[in-house]
């Protein structure tokens, strides 16, 4: 963190019946003087045992939003999707963090989609979705990572206040092979959409 070695790498997120990139997912990598640029499943969850899950969190929207600042300034306008970890919400200081990041570019914070994942629903007391009313009522967008991998429940769906899903890749892969995997993914289309969410699908 403090050698600045952490930086952002851009996945597409393409609006299908637009046939154009209407997006873009931030995907946090390490760039290790010695073992070269590391994956997450690497160092993320020696973060999330060592307490520096937030920091590293904080970094990745900062970058996230001058990133969007910088492509804003070259005439695009793609949303941005950043994860939030469940420990960033353990607190009110993401409020801050958020408040800054609107105060020095509104124009930026607007784009940016917070994606939670589905750990966040083991901690859903009064505050936490206190914290994600406020967070939306500051005008981010929230949405719902990998749903369908974890331990989702349909009633947190009505519960949060989120803007958009997104569908795991393991059930867009095997889309053309199971029919459960179909089912499943249509069925997920159709909740959404009488729900009025969006729904991204990973893995296309």
């Amino acid at each position: 963190l403090s050698r600045g070695e952490f930086e952002l790498h851009y996945q597409p997120i393409v609006d299908v019946a637009r046939r154009e990139v209407a997006a873009a997912e931030a995907l946090v990598r390490w760039r290790h003087p010695a073992r070269g640029l590391l994956l997450p499943g690497e160092f993320i969850q020696v973060a999330e045992n060592e307490g520096l899950i937030a920091a590293i969190g904080e970094r990745c929207l900062r970058l996230a939003h001058a990133q969007l600042g910088q492509w804003r300034a070259q005439g695009l306008e793609p949303r941005m999707a950043v994860n939030l970890s469940a420990r960033q919400l353990q607190d009110d200081r993401i409020l801050d963090v958020l408040a800054g990041l609107r105060a020095a570019d509104a124009g930026a914070a607007a784009m940016m989609d917070l994606e939670l994942t589905e750990s966040l629903l083991f901690d859903s007391s009064s505050g936490t979705l206190h914290l994600l009313e406020e967070i939306k009522r500051r005008g981010y967008r929230l949405g719902m990572d990998d749903f369908g991998t974890g331990y989702s429940s349909l009633a947190y769906l009505r519960r949060l206040p989120l803007d958009k899903l997104k569908v795991d890749r393991q059930f867009v892969t095997d889309i053309g092979s199971s029919r459960q995997a179909l089912a499943i993914v249509s069925a997920v289309l159709a909740l959404a959409r009488t729900l009025e969410l969006e729904v991204v699908a990973e893995g296309v």
